[in-house]
């Protein structure tokens, strides 16, 4: 007897994206084409279906858009199950199933099987001579009605399936037609008369003379259907209908160019042009303007206003246009040149240095960037990679050049510190950092190791008392690599912690100059790795960052213990910079984005380029936080800035379905062998394969998924 293994899926949608309070808005305009897989570029008509699907009809095939893929539907000749024609006019949805009125017939598109049925509507299935034939219709009832030019209105017949046709004496005359939710049909006649009669009256054969005049004294050239509304176009004016037939308000556009498509959201009307543009009308206020992010020589066939507040925009040869308002998580500005580093002025401005455009200065309150220092200001380099500001409040620089620059809070001027010629010259300076109430500079450099420079500052200018260069060729300390990009201390034990490119993690005694690598230190501890790109020191020890994962070291009385982070949920690896927030999370800048951790509970939340940051990829040690707790990433295409406490799950909860379904990596009709929400295999079928995905058309590449076998655990598998 075979066994019959009854499975039950659930899945469950974790929203990894965030939302902030105080958000930093802007318009997104998102293009999907024929390189996304759309059939064409010319999109005639759009639908968002009850499962938040948008089909596309275009000049050549139907497509299906689920927020990540596009499912295509085309004529075939030998495929009795495909459309009737390829060029799409119109999409309606009823009772499970879409109405598709083509060129050539209207089909019926079974949602759940994706099985296609034909109606011609025609005794000879003869092309019609004219386009756009076949207009669709809807009551309030889902009854489904069409009208074929020159041959009248039809009405569907479910239990027989198929159009019967509708007795009335003036469809000869009828342009075009809209049916309300309210049942109200609204005629538009050759000669641009609007006229208006119910539902079943025109379905019991209603006739010329039951036709109503709507309240305008002026003829149109066309009529939409919005939100339940019914709009008129005549030339550059715009008559919005009340429910009884009468104008609500008239808008005259200061636009001559032809009218496509008009729209209703909210307290707003999108209008379309033909020639090209868009215009956003507030009805409230009576003001309008242009969507600046379409061409206003870019010609719009159609608008469709969906979820998530997205306006869709059909075009003549550029596809589809998502466009939708975006709350940034982060203030992002870009630079010509990678960000490397940060700092904050007494005044609470920011100084940001390049790589090759040297020192840039940020307003916080008015948000404004502005050049300020390089080479021809008397900048060593305008390749800027350390900027630390002392208790003097004067701003300290390294540079890809020789020396150090500084930049003196007092007089404004840019100084260059003074090293005697007896010490050896040394430039790439990588990081800065003070101890010993700054009278201990610690260089970090790329290829001359750390250096400790004694100075004293009197009136006004810094005196270098004393010079020490540690490096890998001096045979009297353990150091095995010459690049160091990475500085901290512990002022309890007078330790100065620093991270070498491929040498691991070094310390050095500051009082007797003694110098210890980690395992020289506890032989047990092993860094991820040990190519060290940045160090954070906080209350329980020091974060390290390196190439490969992110590590913890605790000290704990005289004993160090380690935790490392390099698990899968980390988005990458590589670790650029470390910051700690109010909470006491952990923000890490690396090659894909920003990660946050939780290290209460060790949840990790990435964000990338899609969630408004400069770049998924950042720079070594360009982090930042000011004194308003906000943090600083900088990476290769500018930085992105935030202040934490602003960041929230997001609301938004988008629907979740299961697109595939695979035994043994054959696919599977998904709706044969689920049924009610159950899988039945058989004892053979033991390996199986699910894809599914959120209807999320903003962010759906951030969704993270869940799921769990009910009544063989309770654990959700994430």
């Amino acid at each position: 007897m075979r066994n019959i293994l009854y499975v039950q899926i659930i899945f469950i949608l974790i929203i990894a994206f965030v939302t902030p309070i105080k958000s930093y808005a802007f318009n997104v305009a998102k293009h999907i084409s024929n390189v996304n897989g759309l059939t064409n570029n010319s999109v005639n008509c759009i639908l968002e279906d009850e499962e938040h699907t948008i089909w596309i009809g275009t000049w050549d095939g139907l497509n299906a858009y689920n927020g990540r893929e596009i499912t295509t539907f085309r004529y075939s000749k030998n495929n009795p199950n495909s459309i009737s024609n390829n060029v799409i006019r119109q999409i309606i949805e009823c009772k499970g199933s879409l109405w598709i009125a083509t060129d050539n017939g209207v089909n019926r598109l079974d949602k759940r099987t994706r099985q296609i049925t034909r109606y011609y509507l025609r005794t000879d299935n003869k092309v019609p001579n004219q386009e756009k034939s076949f207009i669709l219709g809807k009551s309030a009832a889902g009854d489904i009605i069409c009208l074929i030019k020159g041959l009248g209105f039809f009405v569907y017949n479910d239990s027989e399936d198929e159009f019967n046709p509708i007795n009335t004496d003036f469809a000869s005359h009828v342009k075009d037609y809209s049916v309300s939710d309210s049942d109200h049909v609204l005629f538009l006649l050759n000669n641009g008369s609007s006229v208006y009669l119910s539902y079943n009256l025109l379905v019991n054969g209603g006739k010329q003379d039951d036709l109503r005049t709507v309240g305008i004294h002026t003829p149109v050239d066309k009529i939409f259907l919005s939100k339940g509304r019914f709009i008129l176009n005549k030339d550059n004016r715009i008559f919005l209908l009340n429910p009884d037939f009468t104008v609500s308000q008239y808008i005259e556009l200061d636009s001559n160019k032809p009218v496509s498509q008009a729209i209703l959201a909210e307290d707003n009307m999108f209008v379309s042009f033909i020639e090209g543009g868009c215009i956003n009308y507030d009805l409230r206020k009576n003001t309008f303007t242009y969507l600046n992010e379409l061409s206003n020589q870019l010609s719009v066939f159609t608008l469709y206003s969906g979820s998530q507040n997205i306006l869709w925009i059909g075009t003549d040869g550029q596809g589809l246009i998502q466009l939708y308002h975006y709350d940034s998580l982060f203030e992002t500005v870009h630079t010509s040149h990678p960000v490397r580093c940060f700092c904050e002025d007494e005044d609470g401005n920011i100084l940001i240095g390049t790589k090759g455009s040297g020192i840039k200065l940020l307003n916080p309150e008015t948000k404004e960037l502005a050049d300020y220092l390089n080479e021809s200001k008397g900048l060593i380099s305008n390749s800027v990679y350390a900027l630390k500001r002392n208790k003097a409040n004067d701003i300290f620089i390294g540079t890809e050049g020789t020396g150090i620059n500084i930049l003196n809070a007092a007089t404004g001027r840019l100084e260059k510190l003074e090293i005697p010629d007896k010490y050896p010259p040394f430039k790439a300076v990588y990081n800065i950092y003070f101890t010993n109430n700054d009278s201990l500079l610690w260089i970090g450099t790329s290829g001359y190791g750390l250096i400790k420079i004694n100075i004293s500052r009197e009136q006004g200018r810094y005196h270098v008392k004393g010079f020490r260069q540690y490096n890998s060729s001096d045979k009297n300390i353990s150091l095995n690599n010459d690049v160091v990009y990475a500085i901290t201390s512990d002022p309890k034990d007078n330790m100065l912690w620093f991270g070498t490119r491929g040498g691991g993690l070094n310390c050095i005694n500051i009082k007797n100059n003694g110098i210890k690598s980690l395992e020289d230190i506890d032989s047990r501890i092993l860094l991820t790795n040990n190519d060290v790109l940045c160090l954070l020191r906080d209350d329980t020890g020091i974060w390290i960052g390196t190439s490969y994962g992110l590590n913890e070291l605790k000290k704990e009385e005289n004993d160090f213990h380690l935790i490392q982070y390099a698990d899968e949920k980390l988005n990458n690896k590589t670790i650029h910079g470390i910051l700690k927030d109010h909470e006491g999370n952990i923000w890490i800048s690396t090659n894909q984005g920003l990660s946050s951790l939780n290290i209460r509970s060790n949840k990790i939340d990435n964000y990338t380029l899609n969630d408004g940051l400069q770049n998924d990829e950042f720079s070594d040690g360009a982090f930042f936080k000011d004194k308003r707790n906000f943090l600083y990433f900088g990476g290769v295409s500018g930085f992105s800035y935030f202040n934490p406490r602003n960041i929230h799950l997001r609301k938004f909860n988008p629907s979740l379905i299961l697109s595939s379904l695979k035994i043994y990596n054959t696919v599977q009709d998904i709706n044969e062998r689920i049924k009610k929400g159950v899988l039945k295999l058989s004892y053979e079928e033991r390996f199986m394969t699910f894809n599914f995905i959120a209807k999320d058309f903003i962010n759906n590449e951030n969704c993270e998924y869940a799921y769990r076998l009910k009544n063989h655990s309770d654990d959700w598998v994430e």
